[in-house]
């Protein structure tokens, strides 16, 4: 299943095999290995390859219910290709949702 990921991704962004172990750490005889299904990437590997490719989570576990947990913490990783001032409306919204959830938690009380 990885393999099939990872050959969809780097066709669709035009890059050689090589390109993309680069981009994963690995040799490109390990990355053949993987696109051929000889053998799986660790998760890590597989997780540097789909932020740089610009895949998503749901790549990997496909219709499997993922954790919101840890969708959002893959979603952190990739807020490093957003640009600055993506970044500052990003942390401004996370900044009001955070303040929201404090108020209601004190008007519980």
């Amino acid at each position: 299943m990885c393999n099939e990921i990872l050959k969809e991704l780097r066709l669709k962004k035009n890059l050689t095999q090589k390109q993309v172990a680069q981009i994963m750490g690995v040799s490109n005889i390990t990355y053949m290995k993987y696109e051929n299904g000889e053998t799986e990437p660790k998760f890590s590997q597989m997780m540097k390859a789909l932020i740089e490719l610009g895949g998503g989570i749901k790549d990997i576990f496909g219709n499997l219910e993922t954790s919101l947990d840890d969708s959002l913490a893959y979603n952190m990783k990739r807020v490093e290709i957003l640009n600055d001032h993506e970044k500052e409306c990003l942390n401004q919204i996370v900044e009001a949702v955070l303040i929201k959830h404090q108020i209601e938690s004190v008007q519980r009380k």
